[in-house]
C-alpha cells in the first residue's frame, strides 16, 4: 500500500465511509482497508471518532460523496445522475485503469475477439470494409476457386451461414 493510498483512507475514514466504500474508490480488498484502519487507529465508528478528536458536533458527509477515482468529496448533490467522479480527467482515468470487456465474434472472418464496447462486430477496420464494400467480389471470387476445384484460402463467415443454411 503506497502513502498516498494510506493518506486517502485517512481521509475517507474522517469522512465518515466504510472499508468497503474505501476498497472501491481506491481498487482496495475491503480486508486490507480494514486491517490499515485498526491498525492505525481508525476503526470503529467515523461520526464518533471525529466528535471525540474535535470535540464538537460534525456533520457527517454522505458516503456516496467521495470520486471514485482519487477520493475526494464531491460537494453538494445536482438534480440528475448521481456523481460518482469529481471531473471527467478522473473518469477517463478510472476507465482507463479499470476495462471492461466483451468477448465477440467478428461477422466476417468468424475471429473471436475482445473489446470495451458491448455491440462491435468487426475485430477491425480492414474486416469491416470487405464486409461492407467486397461481398460481391469475394463471392465471384470463392465460386471460381470452387468450380476450378482449387483450395478457398478464407471463406468469410456470412457465406458460411449462407451456405450451411443458417440465416439470422
Amino acid at each position: 500500500m503506497t502513502k498516498e493510498q494510506q493518506q486517502t483512507i485517512e481521509r475517507l475514514r474522517d469522512m465518515s465511509l466504510g472499508y468497503r466504500k474505501i476498497g472501491v474508490a481506491l481498487n482496495l480488498p475491503r480486508d486490507k482497508v480494514r486491517n490499515y484502519c485498526k491498525a492505525n487507529g481508525l476503526d470503529g465508528y467515523a461520526k464518533k471518532r471525529i466528535q471525540a478528536r474535535e470535540g464538537k458536533q460534525m456533520e457527517a458527509v454522505c458516503a456516496d460523496s467521495a470520486c471514485r477515482q482519487c477520493g475526494k468529496p464531491l460537494g453538494k448533490k445536482s438534480a440528475g445522475r448521481k456523481r460518482i467522479y469529481c471531473s471527467d480527467e478522473c473518469r477517463r482515468l478510472w476507465v482507463k485503469n479499470h476495462p471492461s470487456l466483451y468477448k465477440h465474434e467478428c461477422m466476417f472472418c468468424g475471429k473471436e475477439f475482445e473489446s470495451q464496447t458491448k455491440a462491435q462486430k468487426f475485430c477491425s477496420h480492414d474486416c469491416y470494409i470487405r464486409n461492407r464494400f467486397w461481398r460481391q467480389e469475394d463471392t465471384e471470387e470463392i465460386m471460381k476457386l470452387i468450380l476450378a476445384g482449387k483450395k478457398v484460402p478464407m471463406v468469410p463467415k456470412w457465406l458460411k451461414d449462407i451456405l450451411n443454411g443458417e440465416t439470422k
